[in-house]
């Protein structure tokens, strides 16, 4: 059988943009955002993202998203590639 080309559909997010000095975001503070100090890199209480394989780390203008298809597979992008590419 040949290969053939497929085009992806248009990937879908739930995101939250996370500003310094604001609350944190509810949607996403249930399932990711935290400042738990349990965490040896963020034992500090800095704002992080727990995103299955990896722990991101939060600025403020951040977006904190998760795949529509993916489930608490959380994931930080800054604000200009969030513009970008959404």
């Amino acid at each position: 059988m040949a290969p053939t080309q497929y085009v992806q559909k248009p990937y879908k997010v739930w995101a939250e943009q996370y500003l310094e000095g604001m609350p944190l975001p509810d949607a996403v503070t249930r399932d990711g955002l935290c400042v738990c100090t349990t965490y040896p890199p963020f034992a500090d209480g800095r704002p992080h993202v727990h995103g299955g394989s990896k722990c991101w780390e939060v600025h403020s203008g951040d977006w904190i998203c998760q795949a529509l298809w993916t489930p608490h597979e959380w994931f930080v992008i800054p604000d200009a590639e969030f513009q970008d590419r959404f």
